[in-house]
């Protein structure tokens, strides 16, 4: 008896012991349907994965590697469109998606077609591969199509505005935001489901018109820590995340300059996530120490004071808050590290949104043997209660 076939189409690398977080939630629901389906995956992968040994690493199925810049060969047409793209910053709206991975994604899913392949369902993760879904649903309209929003990605964008200096910048910045909500919107009506991992992003979805139908949520996958032995009264600070993503190295640095400089010398500041940029590297010193990825963060758990997660930008539910509270870690973190994370302030965690915030929390959590330990298990309590990722699934 033949078995349903299911299409995953992923801007990331489908492996185990994935080190980012998209990465892991992806693996770990596309796991649980190897079961059921016969899975075909079409993701990205990077220079770095394809030279490692990412075979190990790989699911039940057949793999169709969608080529990045690093190693993919455009023709001249495609390198005379994609500078086009660059130069009028259109890619984020139109695209959303470098014109090389696109024509990649497309390459192969026209391969599929030609072979008469009909997937029963196809799964789009992230809004990138969402982006897709007007010619995957041309290609195979037969098929269910799930779209997975990580986060909803006009959020994200929403956020930058405020970042900006001057007034050009900001207007440039607010016509970026307007064009993706707008395109973001479109591509999702395209699908059939929608899984968020956070009611917010769902309700965000159900204000923009999105059927209440059609939404789905999800609880995140993420790296129980919940066996971690705490030790207490240490004045050792971490934050922990993919260091090359922007919003993460950009928080840190403001953290750096803003409030680990100002705090005691006997204060230590632990960076933990791979492939570290290169303006966060330049702050390594004695008392800040980038690590790069680190297997097992075990070690950093167990002697951390507190996780901080000081995010300028970013939209979604944040896995590192969540790996971090499992792990009784009291959490230093302001609104968009809380956001979809329904957890009460000097409770669960410590609400911070300026320096001073930052600082003062700090200086009466390490003061506070008490509060060290009372956030500690509340924060522990909080996950089990509020994240069961066991019973939930993509279909």
């Amino acid at each position: 008896m033949s078995r349903n076939k299911l299409l995953s189409i992923s801007l990331c690398a489908t492996l185990k012991n994935n080190n980012h977080a998209g990465g892991k939630v992806n693996c770990y629901y596309l796991q649980k349907l190897e079961k059921n389906f016969d899975i075909t995956y079409i993701c990205g992968f990077s220079k770095n994965e394809l030279n490692s040994n990412w075979e190990e690493r790989k699911l039940q199925g057949d793999y169709k590697i969608v080529c990045t810049q690093d190693y993919y060969k455009p023709s001249f047409f495609e390198k005379c469109i994609n500078k086009l793209i660059l130069l009028t910053k259109i890619s984020v709206y139109i695209f959303f998606l470098d014109y090389y991975k696109t024509c990649s994604f497309l390459r192969e899913l026209n391969k599929l077609k030609k072979n008469k392949y009909a997937p029963d369902t196809i799964i789009l993760d992230w809004t990138q591969c969402i982006f897709l879904s007007k010619k995957v649903r041309k290609l195979f309209p037969a098929s269910k199509i799930i779209g997975v929003e990580q986060d909803v990605s006009f959020l994200s964008y929403k956020r930058r505005i405020d970042l900006q200096c001057s007034h050009k910048q900001k207007k440039i910045a607010k016509q970026h935001y307007n064009l993706l909500k707008k395109k973001e919107l479109y591509y999702l009506s395209f699908l059939d489901k929608i899984n968020v991992l956070n009611k917010k992003d769902a309700d965000l979805l159900l204000e923009n018109k999105i059927p209440a139908g059609k939404i789905k949520i999800i609880a995140p996958y993420f790296d129980d820590f919940s066996n971690v032995r705490h030790i207490f009264n240490t004045k050792k600070i971490i934050f922990y995340g993919h260091m090359s993503r922007v919003e993460n190295y950009e928080c840190c640095i403001w953290f750096i300059e803003n409030v680990f400089y100002k705090l005691p010398s006997n204060y230590t500041l632990t960076i933990i996530g791979a492939n570290p940029h290169k303006s966060l590297l330049k702050y390594t010193s004695e008392r800040i120490i980038i690590t790069d990825y680190i297997k097992d963060v075990t070690p950093y758990f167990e002697t951390a004071l507190c996780s901080i997660v000081p995010l300028l930008l970013g939209a979604g539910i944040k896995i590192k808050v969540l790996e971090s509270m499992s792990a009784g870690i009291p959490v230093l973190t302001n609104a968009i590290g809380i956001e979809g994370i329904p957890a009460k302030n000097k409770i669960d965690y410590l609400h911070c949104e300026t320096a001073q915030d930052y600082i003062s929390a700090i200086s009466e959590l390490a003061n506070n043997y008490e509060m060290q330990k009372l956030i500690s298990k509340n924060a522990r309590d909080f996950i089990s209660r509020n994240f069961n990722y066991k019973n939930d699934s993509y279909l």
